[in-house]
């Protein structure tokens, strides 16, 4: 899909560690279409324990992609009914998302703004991450790890 939306521009896949991110499917793939290799996608795993603090996905577009499908679900949804939902709510998103723009402001929140210099909303996020007891202690055991 990637190599068929975009043919003629490198992509960046951030990935993180779910287990159906692996497998000889994958590893085949990456090793005809990985930039490394000659191909036009660059891949980059977020570490193991990231994803809710760093997976722009995670944090800006799962809840309310869920909350879009979820407004228009039932008990049980035939498969073509799915993709219509899930279509339906990714407009949905694209819509609010135009006026709003908070699908980029994730990328800043989550330190990956690519032309951003400064990193005042990935500060704060880590800073919020405090009222969490796992993350506050995720990140005082690693406080050598400079994030910013």
């Amino acid at each position: 899909w990637l190599l068929k939306m975009f043919p003629t521009q490198n992509t960046l896949l951030i990935v993180d560690r779910s287990t159906t991110h692996y497998g000889d499917l994958i590893d085949d793939w990456l090793a005809k279409n990985h930039a490394k290799n000659g191909g036009k996608i660059f891949i980059e795993y977020i570490p193991d324990g990231m994803t809710s603090i760093i997976q722009v996905c995670d944090i800006a577009i799962n809840k309310p992609l869920s909350a879009e499908m979820l407004s228009g679900s039932v008990l049980s949804v035939p498969r073509e009914s799915l993709i219509e939902m899930i279509e339906t709510a990714y407009d949905e998103i694209n819509t609010k998302n135009r006026k709003d723009r908070w699908i980029a402001d994730a990328f800043e929140q989550c330190g990956q703004h690519p032309w951003l210099k400064q990193q005042d909303a990935f500060t704060k996020h880590l800073d919020s991450l405090d009222e969490n007891f796992v993350y506050k202690h995720m990140k005082t055991s690693t406080s050598k790890l400079n994030l910013v």
